[in-house]
């Protein structure tokens, strides 16, 4: 098991923590695991060892997946799902669309977000088709009860067609390019700044 991937998730609950009593102390934040430390037999004990140390609302943690067919072992994958959602903690299906079997996975683990490939988001205004795919999409993320995210969005026009569709989050330079924690904090929480987009 990796203890780099543990050491990132403590930093991430070190600053929510920090984050108590701020115009960001009910944010969530997200979390990548390598396959290597998922699929290993103690992590979900660990897990729930590292988020104890906190005190902390299990909803602000998200557990990003990233489903690809050639990695994965869903059927493992989606025990350990089940478990995290016992205990409240949120479930994200990141780069959906890239695979086929993604709709498989979504038969078998709940999750709350699915978060909508960039390439599906950047490339949908070149087919006369691509709109309606992205709609549907949305509109069976809401019907199985997730909210959806549109990665990579770059330009007003694809915002304004992710709000019209009702997709619930954007991600992508549009809103704010990646930054150090330091700057962020810089940014909005200390210089008065009410809005990130």
């Amino acid at each position: 098991m990796s203890n780099i991937d543990f050491f990132v998730m403590d930093e991430v609950c070190k600053l929510l923590t920090k984050w108590k009593g701020t115009r960001f102390a009910d944010m969530q934040l997200s979390l990548n695991f390598s396959r290597i430390t998922m699929f290993d037999n103690n992590f979900f004990n660990e897990f729930r060892s590292v988020f104890s140390r906190y005190d902390l609302n299990p909803q602000q943690l998200e557990l990003e997946v990233t489903e690809t067919q050639e990695t994965l072992n869903k059927k493992q994958m989606a025990h350990l799902l089940e478990e995290l959602k016992k205990h409240n903690f949120n479930i994200a299906l990141d780069d959906f669309g890239v695979e086929y079997s993604s709709y498989e996975f979504l038969m078998m683990a709940d999750f709350d977000i699915l978060k909508i490939d960039k390439g599906i988001i950047q490339k949908y205004e070149e087919a006369e088709r691509g709109k309606t795919l992205v709609k549907h999409i949305v509109d069976m993320g809401h019907s199985i009860g997730a909210r959806c995210c549109a990665e990579g969005v770059e330009t007003r026009e694809q915002f304004d067609y992710m709000k019209e569709i009702g997709c619930d989050y954007v991600q992508g330079y549009i809103v704010e390019k990646p930054m150090a924690v330091e700057q962020f904090e810089q940014k909005y929480m200390f210089s008065g700044e009410k809005e990130i987009f």
